[in-house]
């Protein structure tokens, strides 16, 4: 062998395994990145839809031929514009006045039984001599309404059931076998009035005055009576709480 391939060999031997390294490796290609988790989506609130308040119905303008001594009878005249009729002397019998407005009007010396008064606007009604009888008059609010001649009223067997009158004057009423039941009359002036067989269960007579009242037959089951006071009053048959 020549000089020249003695010194040629090694790097043709060189030259083939570079060539074998390069043909037989892979070729790697850059893998893109890894795409970042999509966030999950957090859950849409869905508002609750606000109530819609139920309208007040338009009161109905009063129906002709009422005025002072009128007679009615299992007559509805509730949501009515009752305001400042004068009804001195009329007679009602199982008449409805649910939510009517009575703002000024006068019952004086008129007589209603078995009638209804519910969410009825009292402002500035005379009650002077006015007669109840076994009439309904729930949740009534009887204070801050400037009521008219109210403790010459009677009420005979009457639902006076979770009204609010305290701090009202009662003395010297007829109130005889009246449901004053749940109500509010902390503060209430009974002095002298005729209570007899009413009964005041479960009602807040906080600081009331029974002085001299006839509280015969009175039920004052449950009744909070802190306060109160029943100098001379007559309390036969009466059970509960006694003030």
């Amino acid at each position: 062998m020549s000089m020249f391939l003695r010194s040629a060999l090694p790097i043709l031997v060189m030259t083939v395994m570079l060539t074998g390294c390069i043909n037989g490796a892979q070729v790697r290609h850059p893998q893109p990145p890894a795409p970042s988790p999509t966030p999950a989506a957090s859950p849409t609130t869905t508002a609750s839809p606000t109530p819609t308040p139920t309208p007040t119905p338009p009161l109905s303008p009063a129906p002709a031929g009422l005025g002072p001594g009128v007679t009615l009878t299992a007559k509805d005249l509730s949501n009515t514009n009752l305001r400042g009729i004068d009804f001195t002397g009329a007679t009602f019998t199982s008449v409805t006045f649910a939510g009517s407005d009575l703002t000024g009007v006068s019952f004086r010396n008129a007589r209603l039984t078995s009638c209804q008064l519910v969410s009825c606007n009292l402002t500035g009604v005379d009650l002077t001599g006015a007669v109840f009888d076994a009439c309904q008059m729930p949740s009534l609010s009887l204070v801050g309404f400037g009521l008219v001649g109210f403790t010459s009223a009677s009420f005979t067997a009457c639902q006076l059931v979770s009204i609010d009158a305290h701090g009202l004057s009662f003395q010297g009423m007829h109130l005889q076998s009246c449901q004053l039941v749940s109500s509010d009359l902390r503060g209430c002036n009974f002095t002298g009035a005729n209570c007899q067989g009413s009964q005041f269960v479960g009602s807040d007579c906080t600081s009331a005055i029974f002085d001299n009242a006839n509280l015969r037959n009175t039920d004052f089951t449950l009744t909070i009576v802190d306060g109160a006071t029943a100098v001379g009053a007559d309390l036969t048959g009466a059970k509960g709480n006694l003030p």
